[in-house]
């Protein structure tokens, strides 16, 4: 087990030496969504990271009205694996490696070699399922006339186990100083090899050793710290008669240039198309839009490294050429932190004259196959139409100057549409503030605050957390179910065919939602208690008929009785919500009213309240509202709130 002590005594002692580098600030819809971003970015698993909540998100009503999660994230991966290490702790990835890791298979090899009067034996043991060396094999080549002595019991040793890279002596020869190999070391111009020509040895001669070599390196002045492995290869595998190098110089290692790396796609000539789970491209679904939020990180800047000296083999100092520096690429709405460029913004993400740009609208000539469904941090403005089909989603404004047909849009922020509605029964427009329309036909709004439109609302369901208010020149509402926390008012509601229109004030929608909800809920699981007291009955007569049920049976009876005690516990639960959420309606209920300029025509039912009418007869410019448990009329009172887009935005509510 790790330490758990050590872990945060690492985590006291190296957090606030480590807090720059190792923490992030992120925006995102959920805790879980912003540890796997960060997560992303630190390059590391979400077990490793620890956070602290800057700001609350909330997920709205019906996904309305949503404000993300704001973290900071710590980075704690090498406080904690040095934790881990200091007992003994293998990471699990570690350990998977370790288990998986191919071993390549490669045959054991062995060298004999002569240095003096010793017999030289370098063995290499084989890996995987190589063959080993033989006994044999080793024999043959150490064996001749000038040996000695040999010591047959360490060959066998160091057949096992190998030599750990090195030449271990095994026995002696009769050694004949003057038929050493001869060889001679040559230097380059530059000074930057050491190039050796051998003559192999005669009768009873020594064969090259490093010890030689090293001494006439040193006798030529040449330095010890440069690249003497190509000496070792030599003597494992002599070459004579022609110049193989032996030594080298160091070469000096220019630093690498400064660059940015960019954690967005900076080409726009690469869409990504989305696949179906059917392996079916959906070309609506593409990356050209690439979001951001407030505090993400959209580029890092690795700095101009340092060159690495060079060493010629006379010891010169080799001078490097170091990194060149790059400017930062900061364009509008993005500052540093560090090496790190972070977004200041919510928005769209973009390299523009090769500087990175955050731009929180974005234009668009129409939502279509050439567009693709668009998401945006941001106001989106769409200068022709929404085609069927598609969708936008912006976390700010939606503006369309054109027509919207069985689409679906979604704005944190407002949502205008010229030209109108024309929905067919599938679309559906949400706002998390107002909506406003030309007119709206076959479609479903909603809005968290008002829903103003021009010339009519037609066959539509639209609700409106504060008001729906029509102020063109017709201003007709025509079947439908149309509802408003406060307010409707309208020129003309209905028509003289009378075709059914439901209009809905004075209430909370969403604690209503929520009532009726519970309500079905509390039906649902009546019946199925009732279905499980019928069943237990049936079987409670007969076990006092038979005495004594049989196995299956009795299990049955038992599994019955406990489902029966659980839905009874839920039931009383939903219950006990339904007069909670009766209590809340009781006291949020408002004066909600309705009203018409002109005429109001039969078929038009009205709730106001608890109140309810079916309207039997034309009513003309009157106003509707509650009073003693009745809907009551009056003479028509104009909308007093400020309806023209640009004040609408700014008020939202009644005047004076």
């Amino acid at each position: 087990m790790v330490s758990m002590d050590k872990v945060r005594a690492g985590i006291s002692n190296k957090l606030a030496a480590d807090r720059k580098i190792n923490i992030l600030k992120i925006y995102a819809d959920s805790i879980d969504d912003a540890l796997e971003d960060a997560a992303i970015q630190f390059r590391t698993k979400v077990p490793f990271l620890d956070y602290d909540i800057l700001e609350h998100g909330r997920k709205g009503i019906i996904g309305l009205g949503q404000k993300p999660w704001f973290i900071r994230v710590n980075n704690l991966q090498e406080i904690v694996q040095e934790a881990m290490a200091q007992d003994g702790f293998v990471p699990e990835e570690q350990a998977v490696q370790a288990v998986v890791e191919v071993v390549p298979d490669t045959d054991a090899v062995f060298f004999v070699r002569r240095f003096g009067t010793d017999i030289m034996l370098k063995v290499i043991p084989p890996s995987g399922t190589g063959k080993p060396v033989t006994l044999q094999g080793v024999m043959r080549e150490i064996g001749k006339s000038d040996n000695t002595s040999v010591d047959q019991k360490l060959i066998e040793r160091y057949m096992t186990k190998g030599t750990d890279n090195m030449y271990m002596p095994v026995g002696m020869y009769s050694h004949n100083q003057n038929a050493d190999t001869q060889f001679d070391i040559q230097i380059s111009q530059d000074e930057m090899e050491g190039i050796i020509t051998a003559k192999p040895a005669e009768r009873n001669g020594a064969d090259i050793s490093s010890e030689r070599v090293l001494a006439s390196c040193r006798a030529l002045h040449i330095v010890d710290n440069v690249d003497y492995s190509p000496m070792e290869d030599f003597i494992d595998h002599p070459v004579y008669n022609q110049p193989v190098i032996i030594v080298k110089g160091i070469k000096a290692k220019d630093g690498a240039d400064a660059h940015i790396e960019y954690l967005f796609e900076t080409d726009k000539s690469k869409v990504l198309l989305k696949e179906t789970a059917g392996g079916q491209v959906n070309f609506k679904e593409t990356n050209l839009i690439q979001n951001v939020v407030k505090g993400q990180t959209v580029a890092q800047k690795k700095p101009a490294e340092l060159g690495v000296d060079g060493r010629t083999l006379y010891g010169k100092i080799l001078t490097p050429r170091n990194g060149v520096d790059v400017p930062l690429p900061l364009g509008n709405n993005v500052h540093l932190d560090g090496n790190m460029i972070v977004a200041d913004i919510n928005g769209k993400v973009e390299l523009i004259n090769g500087k990175i740009t955050i731009e929180s609208v974005m234009q668009v000539d129409s939502v279509s196959i050439k567009s693709g469904n668009i998401v945006f941090h941001g106001t989106i403005i769409v200068k022709g139409n929404v085609d069927d089909g598609f969708s936008v989603k912006a976390s700010g404004d939606v503006e369309v100057k054109g027509l919207v047909g069985m689409s679906s849009i979604e704005a944190d922020g407002n949502v205008v549409v010229a030209n109108g509605v024309f929905g067919r029964d599938k679309a559906v427009i949400r706002s998390g503030k107002s909506i406003w329309a030309k007119f709206v036909q076959n479609a479903r709004l909603e809005a968290i605050e008002n829903v103003i439109v021009a010339d009519g609302i037609i066959s539509s369901h639209v609700i409106a957390h504060q008001r729906i208010i029509l102020n063109g020149r017709r201003a007709v509402i025509v079947g439908g179910h149309l509802f408003a926390k406060e307010e409707i008012n309208a020129k003309t509601i209905g028509t003289s065919s009378e075709l059914e229109t439901l209009l809905e004030v004075g209430y909370d929608i969403a604690q209503k939602k929520r009532f009726d909800e519970l309500s079905e809920k509390r039906l649902s699981l009546a019946k199925t208690l009732e279905g499980y007291e019928l069943n237990i009955t049936s079987l409670q007569k007969l076990k006092q008929k038979l005495r004594e049920l049989p196995m299956e049976k009795e299990t049955a009876l038992a599994e019955l009785m406990e489902k029966r005690d659980q839905i009874t516990i839920e039931l009383v639960q939903v219950n006990n919500d339904i007069k909670d959420v009766r209590m809340i309606l009781e006291e949020t209920k408002l004066n909600g009213v309705i009203s018409v300029s002109d005429v109001v025509y039969p078929g038009t039912r009205m709730v106001i309240r608890d109140a309810r009418q079916d309207l039997k007869t034309e009513v003309h410019a009157v106003t509707f509202f509650y009073k003693d448990g009745t809907i009551e009329r009056g003479k028509y009172v104009p909308s007093q709130i400020e309806t023209s887009k640009d004040g609408a935005r700014g008020k939202g509510g009644r005047k004076g």
